[in-house]
């Protein structure tokens, strides 16, 4: 991830680095309400 533009939510930030620093295919679902920062992820 770029920076530390996201503010609390450490476990879901070390939960998305470490599947894309996996070197396997995976994929995320990332769902939510609208306009709450999903954007930002």
């Amino acid at each position: 991830m770029k920076g530390n533009c996201i503010i609390g939510r450490r476990y879901e930030q070390k939960l998305i680095n470490d599947y894309c620093n996996s070197g396997k295919a995976e994929l995320i679902a990332v769902y939510g309400r609208r306009r709450v920062g999903r954007l930002s992820l």
